[in-house]
């Protein structure tokens, strides 16, 4: 038992020693600076992948605004904005002048168009020609003779419930087709709530004008005028994800004919069309105190 007293006191003293060792301020520190470090790199893992993300969702925009001018050029086979000008535009039916042409359909005889400030009524039937055969400064096969047209009057209501109803149509297929195949486009729900408030509007226009209230229509033909710009900009960029057919035409082609049915009923029932090209909003006095924010839920706060 006496020759093993030294090496258990060995071992003892050993055991301390380690002991104290790891607890010293210097080993407390290590380890300290050894969890700042490990923290550290795990910040930066996290920013790089939220930087990656970002970067994705850049380019799936990036993406999604190339197919989305890539299929305007394929449809209308014109520049990125044929959708807003073109869809209504004189060449496509034979007549370069003119403008906003609503054309004659199945369920409503004759078209409307505007030549500068001006705007008619033809009972001809006038319809978009094939884009084949047409030839540059020569006038396109088949252009329908519309004779003599009737001049419409600003503010004259006159032929205003043909063009409620046609408003009606236009909006009611502008939604199936959104419904049908841009469900899945970002900010669809916003978007679509807009078109369906355009369409309820349109019922509202068509019911007064059968009782004839012509002030409840003037007042609601121009929120569909403001309606129909908040759209445009909400669908700018979507892209078509079903493959649905509503009708005649796409997405550009019913916002292109509802755009031109708004133009020519807002001039028969006396209200100045917005120009959406040109449109900045409501003018706000930067005078005026900012609104305080909105009450944030409780569980939203926590």
């Amino acid at each position: 038992m006496q020759f093993m007293r030294p090496a258990f006191l060995s071992a003892v003293g050993l055991t301390f020693s380690l002991v104290t060792g790891f607890l010293s301020p210097k080993a407390l520190r290590a380890d300290d600076d050894d969890r700042k470090e490990r923290r550290q790199e795990a910040v930066e893992r996290l920013r790089e992948r939220q930087e990656d993300q970002r970067e994705r969702r850049q380019e799936q925009r990036e993406e999604a605004r190339e197919r989305w001018e890539d299929w305007l050029e394929d449809r209308d086979d014109d520049d990125r904005r044929s959708w807003r000008f073109r869809g209504h535009h004189g060449s496509r039916f034979g007549h370069n002048d003119w403008r906003y042409v609503v054309p004659h359909e199945r369920n409503h005889a004759g078209a409307y168009f505007s030549i500068g400030k001006s705007h008619f009524y033809t009972p001809a039937p006038v319809v978009a020609l094939p884009r084949t055969g047409v030839t540059p400064n020569a006038p396109p096969p088949n252009v329908i003779n519309i004779g003599q047209p009737i001049e419409l009057q600003f503010g004259g209501f006159q032929r205003h419930e043909d063009l409620g109803g046609r408003l009606v149509f236009a909006a009611n297929a502008l939604c199936l087709e959104m419904s049908y195949n841009y469900r899945d486009n970002p900010g669809f729900a916003l978007a679509y709530r807009s078109a369906y408030d355009l369409l309820q509007a349109a019922r509202f226009i068509h019911a007064k004008e059968h009782q004839g209230d012509r002030q409840a229509v003037q007042a609601r033909v121009d929120d569909v005028d403001r309606l129909y710009h908040r759209l445009r900009n909400q669908a700018r960029y979507w892209t078509q994800t079903g493959n649905a057919r509503v009708g005649d035409g796409g997405l550009g082609s019913k916002l292109a004919n509802l755009e031109a049915i708004i133009h020519q009923i807002c001039w028969v029932v006396g209200v100045e069309p917005h120009n959406g090209s040109e449109s900045q909003g409501d003018l706000i006095d930067p005078n005026q105190d900012a609104p305080p924010p909105l009450p944030v839920p409780a569980a939203a706060g926590r």
